[in-house]
């Protein structure tokens, strides 16, 4: 009798414990049920957030970009941008100047290239706050691509990190001085494609200066270069010349300088088109791991007269042809007899080399004879001797008002 009750027992408390096994089985996927549910809401929530942010980056990035690429009487140009991520810290600009100068006469235009360090969002916020920046500079009337970098500088001194930063490259091209005038903050410098044959001159347009966002005492200069009809300006990032393939071998300057030389004669579009298509092609299989913009510009015609409103906006020499050369020299130069003209502007030279004007003249004659190397020299030259005018005239102003004040 013992043996048999403590046989139902053992049976009684084997089912109770199976029982309790299996409810807690059940409990337990019952729970994880409805943890997993919690759960997928709990993504579902988090994918919708990220989408939407997501959304908002990209409306960010396409702010960054122009919404159309301004043709002209002056300038053509066209772009391109693709980047690694949904938003990416690279961007370009094209800015009309009379929209800030309030002048409808002022055909200047402006141009900005960015690269901000790192990808994705972090890197799309660092561009907004530039962008910002020198939009900011230019509703204040800096004009000037060295000033305009300095302002920004400071900007973006007050907001960036430690470790980020950013670089650029500005042009103000002037269609009515015949110029443009660069200033770089050590970014990939603007590259001149000459006009003419396959095999005419090529040419990196660079000057001076530090990293934006990184150091108060950031310097920036800039330099001035005569324009070129049918000359092409090149502007790009990183992202091309440094993208690698499967041998880890760039694609680098001499390629992208062939397929510029190559794609001279072709329509711009074509030529950006041509560029990204022999990348891709160079690359392979691997995948880009840098942002890449580019964006290119086709000077169409300019005149050489001077605006008075340039003597406010550019650190160089404005032209004071007009005004300065004698009837001998303007009969020479509508001649087009450079070499005359040449030897008459060195004449003066010798009696008054101090004479910013006559040096910018001097480059102008250069460039339409075609000594490009000589008329850069020149210019640099004559910007040099105006930013000691100014220097000079800045020192006189202050000294009258210290003297005014101790009146």
């Amino acid at each position: 009798y013992e043996y048999v009750l403590l046989n139902v027992i053992v049976a009684l408390v084997v089912t109770v414990a199976m029982h309790y096994a299996n409810e807690r089985i059940r409990l337990g996927l019952i729970l994880r049920e409805n943890h997993l549910s919690a759960t997928r809401r709990s993504l579902r929530s988090r994918n919708l957030q990220m989408l939407r942010e997501m959304h908002m980056a990209r409306r960010v990035q396409r702010k960054l970009l122009p919404a159309s690429f301004p043709v002209n009487e002056h300038l053509e140009t066209a772009g391109y941008y693709r980047s690694i991520e949904q938003v990416g810290g690279d961007f370009f600009e094209i800015e009309q100047l009379s929209e800030y100068s309030g002048d409808p006469d002022d055909h200047r235009m402006l141009i900005v290239i960015a690269d901000a360090s790192g990808h994705g969002v972090p890197a799309a916020l660092i561009a907004s706050m530039a962008k910002a920046s020198f939009r900011n500079a230019l509703r204040k009337r800096i004009f000037k691509p060295h000033l305009i970098l300095q302002d920004a500088n400071r900007d973006l001194l007050d907001y960036l990190l430690d470790d980020h930063y950013l670089t650029a490259y500005i042009m103000l091209i002037d269609p009515d001085d015949g110029m443009m005038y660069f200033s770089n903050a050590s970014h990939r410098p603007a590259i001149l494609v000459r006009p003419g044959r396959v095999d005419a001159g090529m040419e990196q347009l660079d000057s001076h200066g530090a990293l934006l966002g990184m150091f108060e005492d950031a310097t920036f200069e800039t330099r001035g270069m005569p324009l070129e009809s049918e000359a092409r300006l090149f502007f790009y990032t990183d992202g091309i010349v440094e993208s690698l393939n499967a041998r880890g071998e760039e694609y680098g300057l001499d390629r992208l300088y062939f397929k510029l030389r190559e794609m001279r004669s072709f329509d711009l579009n074509a030529s950006i088109n041509a560029i990204f298509s022999d990348l891709r092609r160079f690359i392979d299989t691997v995948e880009p791991v840098d942002d890449i913009a580019m964006l290119m510009c086709r000077i169409k015609s300019f005149t050489v007269s001077g605006h008075e409103h340039v003597l406010d906006s550019i650190p160089a020499p404005i032209t004071e042809m007009r005004g300065s050369m004698s009837e001998e020299l303007r009969l020479l130069f509508r001649n087009q007899n450079w070499d005359a003209a040449i030897q008459l502007i060195k004449a003066r030279l010798e009696q008054t080399p101090h004479r910013s004007a006559l040096w910018y003249n001097l480059s102008l004659l250069y460039e339409r004879r075609g000594d490009h190397e000589l008329a850069r020299e020149a210019i640099n030259t004559a910007v040099d001797l105006k930013e000691r005018e100014a220097r000079r005239m800045q020192e006189r102003r202050r000294l009258l008002e210290e003297r005014s004040g101790q009146q």
